[in-house]
């Protein structure tokens, strides 16, 4: 049985480039880019989405899983 979820997900400011470096080093790559209009202060804000996969799908083991 398979339990769990396949990626993680993050977002954050494109500007932010001191969390986008440190998940870069956790194996996250942008996958990608937003601007949405920010209400509470008039603008638009740009952002970043980044993922990794949690499981490579490959257990090491011979045969099909159980």
């Amino acid at each position: 049985m398979r339990q769990g979820f396949d990626v993680a997900r993050v977002e954050t400011h494109a500007n932010n480039v001191e969390a986008i470096g440190f998940f870069e080093k956790q194996d996250y790559r942008i996958h990608w880019f937003t601007t949405a209009y920010a209400p509470k202060i008039d603008r638009d804000v740009q952002s970043v989405g980044m993922s990794k996969p949690l499981a490579s799908g490959d257990d090491g083991t011979y045969g099909p899983g159980v």
